[in-house]
């Protein structure tokens, strides 16, 4: 099993990390609560979340899928879904 905090907490992962949420939210103050929100999530219940890896990829790999997919979930806690227009119904 990967040590966890080794990978996230690396300075090459943490700017990763930051470039990422940079990328999805243009506005930085956005961007930092999101990339806090991120490592809330993983490091959460003694990195619950690190316990679906299961060796058939890099851990960077894995750490950057579920990055992704909390980025998301901070999105859509924040903004909502994006929704079609009421014209397009």
């Amino acid at each position: 099993m990967p040590a966890w905090p080794e990978i996230v907490f690396s300075p090459d992962w943490m700017s990763r990390m930051e470039r990422m949420a940079e990328r999805r939210f243009p506005d930085l103050v956005t961007a930092e609560e999101s990339v806090t929100y991120v490592i809330e999530q993983i490091s959460a219940d003694d990195w619950a979340r690190c316990e679906a890896f299961t060796g058939g990829s890099k851990p960077e790999t894995f750490l950057y899928s579920v990055c992704s997919n909390l980025l998301e979930e901070f999105s859509r806690k924040r903004y909502g879904r994006a929704r079609p227009p009421e014209w397009l119904k």
